[in-house]
């Protein structure tokens, strides 16, 4: 598999981690946790769909707020 495939994968699977995360929660009692992720994410803005991008900064909203997704 081309590298760059892989890589877009990686990126995917940690979108949608993030995806669970918020949706259940998870940011509430481990902000730390998702901020980091957030973080690691944040370094392929360039490789992420502005949809994702969007979404990713509505979570770090939500974490900086402490604030419950949904």
């Amino acid at each position: 598999m081309h590298e760059s495939m892989k890589l877009k994968q990686r990126i995917k699977f940690r979108v949608d981690v993030l995806q669970h995360w918020m949706e259940e929660n998870y940011h509430m009692s481990h902000p730390e946790v998702v901020h980091e992720h957030i973080q690691l994410l944040t370094k392929f803005w360039s490789m992420l769909s502005e949809e994702d991008q969007t979404y990713i900064e509505s979570a770090q909203f939500a974490v900086d707020g402490k604030l419950p997704w949904g």
